[in-house]
């Protein structure tokens, strides 16, 4: 049944594979080359169809997915929210007004939200996008969303065609390496349309590993899971301590997948991210992989289903409207319950 299971899921991979390798190159137009990040998005483009029928993606004057400019310092009376991640974050399978990061501003009447996910990003990537991009900007709160695949994705120097940045620590510090960033091999819109279906396929995680790491052993795994992790807790340091000058809040959030949900795949990332978290006193994590595994069967409804055959299925497995609003509704009621946020929205307009 295992072996039937993975089968299909490699036969429903190279199908939206090819089917993604054929699209025309409409998406090439929403990314471009960065030699410190790999790749951002394209500052000002509007794809009205990207992802099925009037399921529109917008990016403002810097790159990020929103329908609104933004300006170095927040207006008065709003409290504005920055969210790193990656496609999960992005809001890949909809469109711009049903992100979670951008339901969010449906929640209370001064929130503004503005989305720097990406497809593909490890936390390496969106953590150093966030430093360079958005720390600068004047911000209340900055969430930062991980999956699971994001810390495996922290290993790799290349995504498909396109080359990234690796982070590792010496003398205790965080120096960033492969940068300035390889230019990309081949089409980058062939790269960026195939990484919904490669990156949630454990058949596709299985042939990386073959890749280069076929004599593996187990230890070095392990080995490499573990300094993995000491970076992610450098990482979160640094963010801390720029959470710390800029006077705002630091939100982890475990963002789950269908296989969290399913399975106990994430379990090992989870204890590791609440333990980093722990060690800083001004961070907040909510781990939403917890949380839907309180849900009935039916939440498996949250997600774009595999065999989708329109151009949703691109990204499939990611979240649905549904689902992205099922984020929003508790990353929210998370923020409400910070008692600096709580404060702040008090002030002003009453929760809509």
């Amino acid at each position: 049944m295992v072996f039937v299971e993975g089968a299909s899921s490699g036969i429903l991979f190279v199908r939206d594979a090819l089917r993604s390798l054929g699209t025309p190159d409409e998406l090439k137009q929403g990314i471009q080359y960065d030699s410190l990040v790999g790749w951002v998005g394209r500052p000002g483009v509007y794809l009205r169809d990207l992802w099925g029928p009037g399921v529109h993606y917008r990016s403002n004057a810097l790159g990020f997915r929103s329908n609104s400019e933004v300006t170095p310092r927040t207006a008065a009376g709003r409290v504005r929210i920055l969210c790193s991640g990656d496609s999960f974050t992005q809001g890949a399978g909809v469109d711009n007004d049903h992100t979670w990061c951008e339901l969010l501003t449906r929640k209370h009447g001064s929130l503004e939200s503005f989305n720097l996910g990406l497809g593909g990003y490890g936390v390496d990537q969106a953590y150093l996008r966030f430093k360079r991009d958005g720390y600068p900007l004047e911000h209340a709160v900055h969430v930062f969303a991980f999956i699971t695949d994001d810390f495996r994705r922290m290993s790799l120097r290349n995504m498909g065609s396109a080359g990234k940045p690796t982070l590792a620590l010496h003398n205790g510090a965080l120096k960033t390496e492969n940068v300035p960033v390889p230019r990309p091999r081949g089409r980058v819109s062939r790269f960026r349309l195939v990484l919904g279906p490669l990156q949630q396929l454990r058949t596709v995680q299985l042939l990386q590993r073959v890749k280069g790491r076929l004599s593996a052993r187990v230890a070095e795994s392990a080995a490499g899971d573990s300094a993995t992790a000491q970076v992610v807790s450098a990482i979160i340091a640094d963010l801390s301590a720029m959470s710390r000058v800029s006077q705002s809040a630091l939100v982890l959030v475990y963002l789950p997948t269908l296989d969290d949900y399913l399975g106990n795949s994430a379990d090992r990332w989870r204890e590791r991210l609440r333990a980093a978290s722990g060690l800083q006193q001004n961070i907040w994590y909510l781990d939403l992989v917890r949380q839907i595994r309180l849900l009935p069967p039916d939440s498996a409804s949250f997600f774009i289903p595999y065999q989708s055959d329109n151009a949703e299925g691109r990204a499939h497995g990611h979240y649905t409207i549904g689902g992205n609003q099922w984020v929003a509704d508790n990353l929210y009621r998370f923020l409400a319950g910070i008692p600096a946020i709580a404060s702040r929205l008090k002030r002003l307009v009453p929760d809509s």
